[in-house]
């Protein structure tokens, strides 16, 4: 079962993949709760089956550009361990259209909100985002630049100062990643910009979210109901 929901949750339906991201860690120790959560994922599954992406690209190549949007939680599994998550789009004024998106728990743990953001960056950075501007620049236009939308203050400083010692007791080789993210960002295709945590799209893709804000989330992905034909 958890295997056909994460086939789903990573072809088409981004705002569940964080619940069987969380079903998957408890393969090896299922419960009567993992049972509970299995059945509520399902229920909503059947409750939204008519729920669809709706993507729209209604604006010529030269004002098109890639956004990627990417956020973290800090130091929520149970080992503390931060989980990363990152949502990759083509959009334009009148124009959006999801490519890509994923969450992961990161590999070490992180000391702060700051750190387990920049990881989440850097990660879905160098992961994806940067070999799919390339090929997005071959294939819709040349001028094509990527927009980075980050909801952390404190990175955005990073990025602009190239440092940080707040950062100073990385290791060696997370100093080494820290500048070669603020290096990509120093290209003139590749942009960095301030978004509020209200217009996070990457938001639901790290942990669980309040019911209450579940329609604006939905809004968020273009995830809309569609009528079946």
């Amino acid at each position: 079962l958890v295997m056909k929901l994460m086939w789903l949750g990573r072809i088409s339906r981004p705002d569940i993949l964080v619940a069987i991201n969380t079903l998957a860690r408890h393969i090896t120790k299922w419960s009567a709760n993992d049972d509970k959560r299995a059945a509520r994922l399902v229920g909503y599954i059947a409750a939204t089956i008519d729920h669809a992406h709706v993507m729209g690209i209604n604006d010529p190549p030269a004002e098109l550009w890639l956004s990627l949007y990417v956020d973290s939680d800090f130091g929520s599994s149970p080992d503390m361990k931060s989980t990363g998550g990152f949502i990759i789009a083509l959009q334009g004024p009148n124009s959006f259209a999801v490519i890509l998106w994923g969450s992961k728990t990161q590999r070490a743990v992180s000391r702060s909100t700051t750190e387990a953001e920049f990881v989440a960056l850097s990660t879905a950075l160098f992961g994806d985002a940067i070999s799919l501007l390339s090929v997005c620049q071959k294939l819709i236009a040349s001028t094509l630049v990527l927009k980075a939308y980050e909801d952390n203050q404190a990175v955005l400083a990073i990025i602009a100062k190239g440092y940080s010692p707040k950062l100073k007791h990385l290791a060696k080789f997370h100093r080494i990643n820290v500048a070669s993210t603020c290096e990509a960002f120093s290209v003139e295709d590749i942009l960095i910009e301030y978004i509020s945590t209200s217009h996070q799209k990457a938001d639901v893709m790290n942990k669980a979210l309040p019911v209450s804000v579940w329609p604006h989330v939905l809004g968020l992905l273009s995830i809309k109901s569609v009528p079946v034909i």
